[in-house]
């Protein structure tokens, strides 16, 4: 494929100083520092004037918002647009906005990979060390007062554990390694039966072998997009296999795994030992929800994969790189699987 060129490209994000850390990679680029590429940021709020419509139809080459991305093509505001890099790793929403049994879109869309899987690593580690240790205990101790080591004596090392991962992609190795470096035994699932080997994987499995995974992790972490295949694939009674190992779930990927209701009775049934949920099939997570205020479950905002500039422009300025050289992207999104 002949190369391309790429007078300017657009920012539309609200990160903060996004635009500036890709200039700045611009600049270091050996390839693009002397293509004069020009970085111009599009705001993202209030209405939109004819200048900034007018500017929206030069747009070939975009890092943005996923929301904004969904505007423009609902209203049909970016005509020469020939690709997009998402400044996030989950496309679903996307996917879902544009009611995707339409034709496929004409240009080519691609995920941030950014530093998501260090990121969401540290969260996993950091939530099975906070239980096993019980580090809120410990803190409402301090708040009473009572200086007691003997509640907090015996615990489970993180060498005699083991986590299963559900979508054993980019991110999922990632927190597969994290974890096997704790010394913890890990599963891997993915919609294949087998993957090659990999020195932090001990067992891996493909999904219809679900059943042997929840039946011997004391963890069970969710990176699963939010697919037709993923949807409801933990909802009803499958999480009754994990009574045995009084599993505890923990929810990175997609709230639509498992729908509220299946979730609620599994940690009531006693067949979850608990869950540490980060996404939700409605986000912000309803103040009448009976997640809140269920035994041994812990809630955060969505912040497992927070986003930040640097990786995200290093992102889009290699893809930039070989775009411009006609070379295959990375991450590029299915339009048939989602993701």
């Amino acid at each position: 494929m002949a190369n391309r060129t790429v007078p300017r490209v657009f920012v539309a994000s609200n990160i903060p100083d996004l635009s500036k850390h890709v200039r700045s990679l611009l600049s270091k680029s050996a390839m693009l520092s002397k293509s004069a590429i020009t970085v111009e940021d599009l705001h993202l709020h209030g209405v939109q004037s004819k200048d900034v419509s007018e500017r929206l139809q030069d747009v070939e080459v975009v890092l943005c918002s996923r929301d904004a991305l969904l505007q423009w093509l609902k209203t049909d505001t970016v005509p020469n647009l020939k690709w997009a890099q998402s400044a996030s790793a989950g496309v679903d929403a996307l996917m879902k906005g544009l009611n995707f049994q339409k034709p496929k879109q004409d240009f080519i869309l691609t995920r941030t990979q950014g530093d998501f899987g260090n990121i969401m690593g540290e969260y996993v580690v950091g939530q099975i060390i906070a239980r096993e240790k019980d580090f809120a205990g410990m803190k409402v101790y301090q708040e009473n007062r009572v200086f007691d080591n003997q509640q907090f004596a015996a615990f489970r090392p993180l060498y005699t554990l083991s986590i299963g991962i559900l979508g054993y992609g980019t991110i999922g190795k990632r927190v597969a390694e994290m974890c096997s470096s704790m010394g913890m035994t890990v599963w891997a699932v993915n919609s294949t039966q087998k993957t090659s080997s990999s020195p932090h994987v001990h067992h891996f499995r493909g999904v219809k072998d679900l059943g042997e995974v929840l039946q011997n992790v004391d963890y069970l972490c969710n990176i699963l997009p939010s697919t037709p295949a993923s949807c409801d694939l933990l909802s009803g009674e499958v999480l009754k296999q994990c009574q045995g190992k009084k599993t505890v779930l923990i929810n990175i990927g997609r709230g639509s795994v498992i729908n509220d209701e299946s979730l609620v009775r599994a940690v009531r049934e006693g067949w979850l030992g608990g869950a540490i949920l980060d996404v939700f099939n409605q986000e912000p997570l309803p103040a009448d929800s009976p997640l809140w205020t269920l035994p041994n479950v812990v809630i955060t905002p969505h912040v497992s994969g927070q986003s930040f500039p640097q990786p995200l422009a290093e992102s889009f300025v290699k893809n930039l790189e070989l775009y411009l050289t006609g070379q295959p992207l990375l991450n590029v999104v299915d339009w048939d699987k989602g993701y």
